[in-house]
């Protein structure tokens, strides 16, 4: 059988494990069980010899089971050290990776610092020499600075400074800034960018890192001669980005948005660091983008923007990321595109464990319970709704008010938060079951 590695591979055999071995020592008892019934008519309650041989049925159906959990023991004791052991080695090739990158320029600084130490250098070549180390020194920093931030996000610690920006402005300064690059690169750049403003909710840091980080990895791994296409447009108050070129296919079976992954899998030196779409996909990974991601599932454009408080069905009340759910329960959604629910168990893979009939579905599951995609906004506080309607409103957009959130639908009066408790039960069912215990 294929060796499958990961912690979901590591559960199933321990699973499995435990299946076997709990057959086996039912099946052993019940053998001895009918050994016994079929000797027990030559049995008397005075003979020595049943109690002899009634101590040694017993003594073997103890066995029976001491014997199964010892088994069962070292076969997990085999599967996690080998499982540890695996992500060892993962951890060594990552260090491995990282430590050269930083190795190689650190060799040139210490070869150059020394050369300028001993005077060695010749007093017109210095502010050349100086040069190259400031840019080696950069190129360090730079890597020391991914891996923080790739480690940073989607933490608690990580924070995104949300604030009105213009798309449209932003996406052609990031143009500007790498057009050099581009031209150098021989790069013809096609670009459809609206003159008006596109004002997006946003932090503008991280939306600027995963344009440029795309924008980059065009000029990195391609060939000159090739054209990107840059296309902007306006979906309600939405903003549309669509980034493509010309250039190399990405080999087959390749993710590109994994960590450390580059056009050199040996290492990451001479390809990039292999963190920038990695850290472009922690950026803008959304519960709808994951679904088509991995399983293929559409998202459909609504007629107008669902906004709102709505009631939703606990569909699956034993599942441990809905225990002590309420069989109807609150959550606010704030979204113009949809998935939809013949889509996902069409899969075959997903399950939905919370829906609305209004807002359609809320929260799936991967059947292997290891990925989880939420639609709504639980995490919203008291005002969100509020101040997104205010917002909208002042861009002229002409907003539904939000359903079911201000007290008899009426933007005047201050709204009531109801669905807290169940936002804090969806989190730590989370880590308890999730995080925690796996």
């Amino acid at each position: 059988m294929k060796n499958k590695t990961g912690m979901n591979g590591l559960r199933r055999k321990i699973v499995i494990t435990f299946l076997l071995i709990t057959v086996a020592t039912g099946g052993i008892s019940g053998v001895l069980d009918v050994l016994i019934e079929q000797l027990e008519p030559y049995f008397t309650q005075t003979d020595t010899r049943t109690f002899t041989v009634v101590g040694i049925f017993f003594f073997l159906s103890i066995a029976n089971y001491v014997a199964g959990g010892l088994i069962f023991y070292l076969v997990v004791k085999k599967a996690i050290r080998k499982e540890s052991e695996r992500q060892v080695r993962e951890n060594n090739l990552m260090y491995a990776a990282v430590a050269h990158d930083l190795k190689t320029p650190l060799t040139s600084i210490q070869g150059f610092s020394k050369a300028l130490a001993e005077d060695k250098i010749p007093e017109g070549e210095k502010a050349e020499i100086y040069d190259i180390i400031a840019k080696k020194s950069s190129t360090m920093n730079d890597l020391v600075d991914l891996l923080f931030e790739y480690s940073q996000l989607g933490t608690e610690e990580y924070k995104p400074n949300l604030a009105d920006i213009d798309a449209a402005q932003l996406m052609r300064g990031i143009i500007a800034d790498n057009y050099n690059d581009l031209e150098e690169h021989g790069i013809d750049v096609d670009v459809h960018i609206p003159d008006s403003a596109i004002l997006i909710n946003a932090d503008k840091r991280d939306i600027s890192r995963a344009l440029s980080n795309l924008i980059v990895n065009t000029y990195k791994h391609n060939p000159s001669g090739i054209t990107l296409y840059v296309r902007m447009e306006r979906e309600g108050d939405m903003c549309s980005i669509t980034l493509a070129d010309t250039g190399n296919a990405i080999p087959q079976g390749m993710d590109i948005f994994e960590p450390f992954v580059t056009e050199n899998s040996a290492r990451t030196s001479g390809c990039g660091t292999g963190l920038g779409l990695a850290i472009t996909k922690s950026i803008c990974w959304a519960a709808q983008a994951g679904l088509y991601y991995h399983y293929g599932v559409p998202k459909y454009k609504l007629d107008e923007k669902m906004s709102g408080v709505f009631a939703h069905r606990n569909l699956m009340p034993s599942h441990p990321l809905m225990r002590g759910f309420d069989e109807t329960f609150n959550a606010p959604h704030s979204r113009h595109t949809e998935v939809r629910a013949e889509d996902i168990l069409a899969t075959g893979k997903l399950e939905i464990l919370a829906a609305s009939d209004e807002a359609g579905v809320y929260i799936v599951s991967s059947k292997k319970r290891r990925l989880f995609y939420v639609m709504g906004h639980s995490e919203y506080d008291t005002e969100t709704l509020d101040k997104e309607y205010e917002r909208d409103m002042g861009r002229g957009m002409d907003p539904h008010v939000p359903s079911h959130y201000y007290p008899g639908d009426d933007p005047t009066k201050t709204p009531l938060n109801t669905w807290r408790a169940h936002a804090h039960l969806l989190f730590s069912n989370w880590l308890n079951y999730f995080v925690y215990q796996n």
